[in-house]
C-alpha cells in the first residue's frame, strides 16, 4: 500500500480532508453525518502528515485494525493457525486494498466493531462488556450508518448473556452508548449549532431519494435493474469459487453461533435497504463476518469428524490450505502501483480537454485541476458545455471513449470522451 499514490480519489475523500483542517458538516467538511471519531483519528496522523495523507493513513490503520480484530474474536473459538489464515484473507481480499486507499471510515469502523464483538465472546466480567460498549460507541463516533452493525452486536450479546443478566447488559450498553453519543453531539453542535439538523433532513432525503441508488429510491419499478447490481455487487467481494467454502463452514457454525447469523442478517437486511450496491465497500463487513462464520464452522466440523490431536492438526492444516491457496491467487490479481482510474482520466483530460462535464469526481477534479469542471447533474448546463466542445467523464461506459480501468475490487472504472 505504501507504493500506491496517495491522493484525493473521490469527493467524500475531498469532504474528509477538509475536515481534518476545519470540522464543520454544514460546509460538508465532511458531509453529514460528520464522522467525528475519524476526523479526531485523522487529526492525529495529520501531526505529522498532510490531510490528505492522514486521511488515507486512518484508513490503511483501520484495515490492520480489523485484521487484528478478527485475529483477536476468532482466537477465542479457533487454533491460533486457523485465526492465522482469516487474517491473511483479510489482508490479501482486492477489497480491503481499495479500503486502504480511500481514505473513508469503512475499515476504521469495521475494525472497531469486530474488537467489539471479541470482548463480547470473551464476556466473562462487566469489564469485558464494558469494553465492548465502549468500542461499539465508538465505531458509531468513526461512522454513524453503521447503527445496523450496533444492532448486530446488542444482539449477540444479548444472545450470550445469561437470561437474568440481559436486563444488566443493555443498561451498560445503553449507558455507555449514550454518554459517548452525547458528548459527540455536543462537539458536533459547539461547531454547527442546530442547522446541523436541518443538514441532516437535508442529507437523508437526498441519499434514499435522489443520489443514493438505494432499494426506496429506486422503487419496485427497477426491481430486475437492482437484483442484478447486487449479484454484481455479491460476486464482487466473493468469487464463485469462494462461496462454497464461506456457505458451508458458515452453515455448519448455525447452531452454536447462531446470534452470529442473526447479526449478519440484520446488517445484510441494511445493506439491502439502504446501501448502494455499486459501492462494494458496503460489503466488506458482510464478507469478514462471513469469513469468521466459515471459521467457526469448520472448526465445528474438523472436531466432530476427525478423532486424534495429530490427524486434528493436520486436517486443520488441510483447511487452512484450501482457504490461503485461493487467497494467494488473488494476490496476484492485486495491480501494480499506479494511480487511480479517476485520477488517469483527469491527467489525460487535463492535456486534451479545454472543459470537463462529470457526475463523479467533481470535487476532486476541481481541487486537483485547472480545468473548468460542469457538474453534470445540471442537465441543462451539462449539454451547453458539451455543444461547445468539453469532454465527457463518466463512471458509466461511454460510447468511443478511452476506458480506464479500476485497480482493484470496489473501486470505480472510468471513461473520458474526448470532444469531437
Amino acid at each position: 500500500m505504501l507504493q500506491f499514490p496517495w491522493q484525493l480519489d473521490s469527493d467524500d475523500e475531498v469532504n474528509f480532508a477538509r475536515g481534518v483542517v476545519n470540522f464543520s458538516v454544514i460546509s460538508e467538511s465532511p458531509h453529514f453525518p460528520g464522522y467525528p471519531g475519524f476526523i479526531l483519528a485523522a487529526r492525529f496522523f495529520s501531526l505529522l502528515l498532510t490531510p490528505v495523507q492522514a486521511i488515507i493513513a486512518t484508513s490503511t490503520a483501520g484495515v490492520i485494525l480489523t485484521a487484528i480484530a478478527l485475529y483477536f474474536a476468532l482466537v477465542t473459538r479457533l487454533s491460533p493457525w486457523l485465526a492465522l489464515c482469516a487474517v491473511v484473507l483479510v489482508l490479501l481480499h482486492p477489497l480491503s486494498a481499495a479500503l486502504a486507499l480511500s481514505g473513508l471510515s469503512d475499515s476504521l469502523a469495521i475494525g472497531l466493531s469486530f474488537l467489539s464483538l471479541g470482548f463480547l465472546l470473551r464476556a466473562k466480567s462487566c469489564r469485558y462488556l464494558l469494553l465492548a460498549a465502549l468500542f461499539s460507541a465508538l465505531m458509531l463516533t468513526v461512522r454513524p450508518s453503521y447503527f445496523a452493525i450496533a444492532a448486530a452486536l446488542v444482539l449477540i450479546g444479548a444472545g450470550r448473556a445469561a437470561s437474568g443478566g440481559r436486563e444488566s447488559f443493555f443498561l451498560l450498553w445503553l449507558a455507555v452508548h449514550l454518554l459517548i453519543g452525547a458528548l459527540v453531539l455536543l462537539y458536533v453542535l459547539s461547531r454547527d449549532g442546530l442547522g446541523y439538523f436541518s443538514e441532516g433532513w437535508r442529507f437523508t432525503q437526498g441519499h434514499f431519494l435522489l443520489w443514493g441508488n438505494t432499494a426506496i429510491e429506486s422503487g419496485a419499478a427497477q426491481a430486475v435493474s437492482r437484483s442484478e447490481q447486487w449479484r454484481q455487487f455479491f460476486a464482487g467481494i466473493i468469487p464463485l469459487w469462494l462461496w462454497p467454502l464461506l456457505l458451508f463452514g458458515g452453515f455448519a457454525a448455525r447452531k452454536q453461533h447462531g446470534w452470529l447469523w442473526l447479526g449478519l442478517g440484520v446488517v445484510l437486511l441494511w445493506t439491502l435497504l439502504g446501501q448502494n450496491p455499486r459501492n462494494l465497500r458496503h460489503g466488506a463487513w458482510l464478507y469478514y463476518m462471513l469469513l469468521m462464520l466459515a471459521g467457526l464452522g469448520w472448526a465445528n466440523v474438523l472436531d466432530a469428524r476427525v478423532t486424534g490431536v495429530a490427524h486434528r492438526q493436520k486436517m486443520m492444516t488441510l483447511a487452512a490450505v484450501l482457504f490461503l491457496m485461493p487467497a494467494l491467487l488473488w494476490c496476484f490479481t492485486l495491480s501494480a502501483p499506479r494511480p487511480s482510474a479517476l485520477r488517469q482520466a483527469l491527467s489525460m483530460a487535463e492535456q486534451e480537454c479545454t472543459a470537463l462535464v462529470t457526475q463523479y469526481g467533481i470535487k476532486v477534479a476541481r481541487a486537483t485541476s485547472a480545468l473548468p469542471v460542469v457538474d453534470a447533474w445540471y442537465n441543462g448546463s451539462a449539454q451547453w458545455a458539451l455543444r461547445q466542445g468539453s469532454c465527457r467523464l463518466s463512471s458509466e461506459p461511454l460510447p468511443q471513449a478511452r476506458s480506464f480501468p479500476a485497480r482493484f475490487v470496489g473501486e470505480p472504472p472510468f471513461y473520458l470522451k474526448l470532444a469531437p
